[in-house]
Formats: structure tokens, C-alpha cells, sequence
């Protein structure tokens, strides 16, 4: 399975939806034909199962993206860009604003409607700053996953909830005890670039 989903997402052969098109047919190969456990009915359970867990996430996502309209109608992304242009900031203390401004917004908003609004507002600057764009977007891409894994808005944990059948409290317990490690990779990437930037002979 890891071969057959990785495989060929690494040698650009199919994307990540199209890999996970491919694994579930496998999957279905393996139980009805190989393992012989899987059954039409544990088949319909699941799909069940499944709606339910997106039906919540899509309830939480469509409220994020409201946010995100009000935020945007209200003009607050672009109140923050210029108030961090304006302030004079150093490309070290930059990047920790940065830090710490994706993982608040991704408290509280859908990661894809943070990456459309505030990656490219705050991309002038960082040139600005002399900073790889392609360590800024590692950067922003790692802190919004970081922020979707934080309460109270915090997607992913409402996910692992519908899963783990948990209670929010516990799973978000669970999920802070890995901060430190993510944390540590945050600063990883923020300050020592060659990790972002080795594969490209940067």
C-alpha cells in the first residue's frame, strides 16, 4: 500500500487525489479478493461512517470560509500586511511574526483560505526582507498545519475526534505533547535554510 500510494506521487505520475483513488481500489481488491473479510455491507458502514465525519468537517470548513469573507470584506489581512511592513522588522524577527501569526489565524480559519489570502499578501515583504520564498512557504506551510492542530477552532483535532470516537479535551491533550517537537522543526526551518533549501543547491 505505501508503495502503491507514495510510488507514484514521487515520480509524478498521479496526484495525491488520484493516488487515493488508486489505494482505495486496492483496498477493495484486497478485501474481497485476497483477504476475503470484506463484505458489500461493511463496505456501505463505512461509506456511511465516512459521510458523517465530513459532514462535520464541511460544517466547520463553510463556517471558517464565512470568516475568512469577513475578514477579507473588513479588510483585516491587509491591515496586518501593512502594520508588518511598517514596522520595521528585521528578517529574524519577521519570521518569528510569522510563526506566530499562521498558527493563530490557523486557530481559527480553514488552512487553504489562509494560504490564498494572507501567503501572497505577505510575500513583498519577505523579498523585501531577503528571505528564500521557498523557505518562507515551507515555513508557512508547516505553521498553518500546526495551527489546524491547535484549539479552539483546530480542524484536524475535530477530525480525529469524529474518528477516535474521543473526547476533544483528551485528543487535545494527546496532540500537545508534540508541540515541543514541532516547534523545534518550526525554528528548524526558519533559521537554519539550507534544510529548505539543499535540494534545490541553495
Amino acid at each position: 500500500m505505501p508503495a502503491i500510494v507514495l510510488g507514484p506521487i514521487y515520480l509524478g505520475w498521479d496526484t495525491a487525489s488520484e493516488a487515493a483513488a488508486v489505494a482505495a481500489v486496492y483496498s477493495l481488491f484486497l478485501g474481497f479478493v485476497i483477504y476475503k473479510e470484506l463484505t458489500l455491507r461493511k463496505v456501505w458502514e463505512a461509506i456511511g461512517f465516512t459521510t458523517r465525519i465530513m459532514a462535520i468537517l464541511f460544517v466547520i470548513v463553510a463556517a471558517a470560509f464565512l470568516l475568512n469573507e469577513a475578514f477579507t470584506y473588513l479588510r483585516v489581512p491587509f491591515t496586518i500586511v501593512d502594520a508588518l511592513s511598517g514596522a520595521g522588522f528585521g528578517w529574524a524577527s519577521f519570521l518569528i511574526v510569522v510563526i506566530l501569526l499562521y498558527m493563530v489565524m490557523g486557530m481559527f480559519l480553514d488552512p487553504a483560505a489562509i494560504l490564498m489570502v494572507m501567503g501572497p499578501l505577505l510575500l513583498p515583504v519577505v523579498l523585501n526582507l531577503g528571505i528564500s520564498p521557498l523557505t518562507y512557504g515551507v515555513l508557512v506551510a508547516f505553521s498553518v498545519e500546526l495551527g489546524v492542530l491547535t484549539p479552539p477552532y483546530g480542524l484536524v483535532l475535530f477530525a480525529a475526534v469524529g474518528i477516535l470516537k474521543e473526547d476533544f479535551g483528551f485528543i487535545t491533550r494527546s496532540v500537545l505533547l508534540f508541540y515541543p517537537a514541532l516547534i523545534l522543526g518550526q525554528v528548524l526551518i526558519a533559521y537554519v535554510p539550507q534544510l529548505t533549501l539543499f535540494l534545490v543547491g541553495g
